[in-house]
C-alpha cells in the first residue's frame, strides 16, 4: 500500500495544486522518510521560484527514480492525514519520554515533558486555512444575502436578552463571550438564564462548572424554567402549585430531550484539553465555563498565574474558532481595578487577556438599588458598547430589562430613575 507522503506528492503533481498544502503548514520536516522529504522540499523551491506547482517532466527530471502515483483520495484528506500522522508521531514520542523518565521516579520532569509535547504539537502542525478573496466573491455574495433575508432575525443564538441581543446579534459561532464582575455580582446567574434560555429553544448546552457542584447549578436551571424561586426551592418551601411548575418544567425537560450536561470538575485536573474531548463527546451548540480562573494551564501547569490565564484565554478563542460554536466563560473583575465609572474592561482581574481575546465582553454590576444590575457591554468586535439596567425578580427567578441613559459625568442616573417611576405607575 502506498504510504500517504508518495500520494500527497503525486496528487499535488497531478492537480497542481500546491497552495492548499502550503496553506495548511506542510513542510518539509511533516515527512518522515529523507527521500519524500527532499522532493517536496524542492516543490517548494520551484513554487517560491515560479510561483507554481511543477509539472510531471521537472519532476522526473530532478527525481528520475520518482514514481507518480494515480491517487483516488481528495487533496484536502492527503493534508489532513500527513498532520495527524506528524502528530501521532510526535506524541508516541513525548510519551515515551515522558514515561521513561516518570518511571525513574521524576514526576515533575515528566509532566514537563508532557506540556512540552503538547506545545511541540501545537506549534509544528497547524490548521490554518487561507482564503483569497479573489476568488470567493460568489461564496461572500451568497452569504450577504442571507444576511439580508434575515429580516431582523438574530444571525447569532439568542440570550434571551432582548436588549443584548438587539446590539450583539445573538451569540455567533466561533466567538468568545466573557462575562466579567465583582465576586457575588451575579454573572454566573446570568450566565445559567442564558443557558437555560438557549436550551430550552432546542440547542444542545454543555456546561462545565468551577464555582459550585452540578446538584447546585442543575437547581437554579430548574428555577429559572419553572420561574419559581431559588431560595425557596433549596429550602423545601414551595407552596403547591409552585412545586407543579417546577414539575412540569422538569418533565418538558425530559421531553423534550435537548442535552443540558453538566460537568463537574471533581478532582480539579480540567484543562482545555479535556473541554475539547467532552465537546467532542457531547457535540453542543454553545459551551460555558463558568469561573474559567480555576482551570489548569496546560503549558505551564499553573493556576491563576498571569501566563496561565493568559495561555487559558489565548486557548479559549482558538477553542471557540476551531470547535465553530459559541463559547461562554465567566471570571472575576477585581475592586482594586474599578475605575471612575465603575466597571470596566480594565477592571478583568489576574489578565488582560480576556479583554483582548474575546469578541464580546459583558459586565455585571450591583447598583445602590436591591435586584438591580447593570448589564454593559464593555468591548465588542462588532457592536459599539452599551449598557442596560436589569431588575430580577427572586420569587420567579426572572429579569426586567430596559436601556437606560445612566449619564455618567452628565447628572447621574435620571434615567433610571424615571424608568422606576414608570413601572411604579
Amino acid at each position: 500500500m502506498a504510504h500517504v507522503e508518495h500520494k500527497l506528492i503525486s496528487k499535488i503533481i497531478t492537480c497542481g495544486d500546491l497552495r492548499s498544502a502550503i496553506a495548511a503548514g506542510i513542510k518539509p520536516r511533516h515527512f518522515h522518510d529523507p527521500d519524500r522529504r527532499s522532493v517536496y522540499a524542492s516543490l517548494l523551491a520551484y513554487q517560491q521560484e515560479y510561483g507554481c506547482a511543477p509539472t510531471a517532466d521537472v519532476l522526473r527530471k530532478d527525481f528520475p527514480t520518482f514514481k507518480l502515483l494515480e491517487v483516488e483520495e481528495p487533496l484536502a484528506y492527503l493534508i489532513d492525514s500527513i498532520r495527524e500522522t506528524k502528530r501521532r508521531a510526535l506524541t508516541e514520542k513525548g510519551l515515551t519520554l515522558a514515561a521513561e523518565t516518570w518511571e525513574e521516579g521524576n514526576t515533575e520532569e515528566a509532566l514537563r515533558l508532557v506540556r512540552e509535547m503538547l506545545q511541540t504539537i501545537a506549534d509544528d502542525v497547524p490548521s490554518g486555512v487561507d482564503y483569497d478573496l479573489a476568488q470567493t466573491g460568489d461564496e461572500r455574495l451568497e452569504r450577504y444575502q442571507q444576511y439580508a433575508e434575515l429580516d431582523g432575525e438574530l444571525r447569532g443564538l439568542p440570550t434571551g436578552f432582548d436588549l443584548l441581543d438587539k446590539a450583539t446579534g445573538g451569540l455567533q459561532p466561533g466567538q468568545l463571550i466573557v462575562f466579567t464582575g465583582l465576586a457575588k455580582s451575579g454573572k454566573t446567574q446570568l450566565a445559567i438564564t442564558v443557558a437555560q434560555h438557549i436550551n430550552a429553544l432546542g440547542y444542545t448546552v454543555l456546561v462545565f462548572s468551577f464555582e459550585m457542584i452540578a446538584s447546585e447549578l442543575s437547581e437554579r436551571v430548574d428555577a429559572i424554567a419553572a420561574k419559581v424561586s431559588l431560595t425557596k426551592l433549596r429550602s423545601g418551601d414551595l407552596d403547591k402549585l409552585e412545586f407543579k411548575r417546577l414539575e412540569k418544567a422538569i418533565r418538558k425537560m425530559e421531553e423534550a430531550a435537548t442535552p443540558f450536561v453538566i460537568s463537574e470538575d471533581v478532582k480539579a485536573t480540567t484543562t482545555l484539553g479535556s473541554i475539547q474531548a467532552k465537546i467532542d463527546d457531547v457535540k453542543p451548540d454553545v459551551v460555558l465555563i463558568d469561573g474559567i480562573y480555576f482551570l489548569r494551564d496546560e503549558i505551564t501547569g499553573e493556576k491563576m498565574t498571569n501566563s496561565a490565564l493568559t495561555n487559558i484565554s489565548r486557548g479559549s478563542k482558538q477553542l471557540a474558532r476551531a470547535c465553530g460554536i459559541p463559547v461562554i466563560v465567566t471570571t472575576q473583575s477585581l475592586r482594586s481595578k474599578l475605575g471612575a465609572g465603575g466597571l470596566s474592561a480594565g477592571s478583568v482581574g489576574y489578565t488582560s487577556a480576556f479583554e483582548q481575546d474575546c469578541d464580546v465582553l459583558i459586565g455585571v454590576e450591583a447598583t445602590d438599588v436591591p435586584k438591580e444590575s447593570k448589564l454593559k457591554i464593555m468591548a465588542s468586535r462588532n457592536c459599539p458598547n452599551d449598557e442596560f439596567l436589569l431588575v430580577w425578580d427572586y420569587e420567579t427567578s426572572t429579569f426586567q430589562e430596559a436601556k437606560v441613559d445612566f449619564g455618567y459625568g452628565q447628572g447621574g442616573d435620571d434615567g433610571a430613575d424615571e424608568w422606576f417611576d414608570r413601572q411604579a405607575a
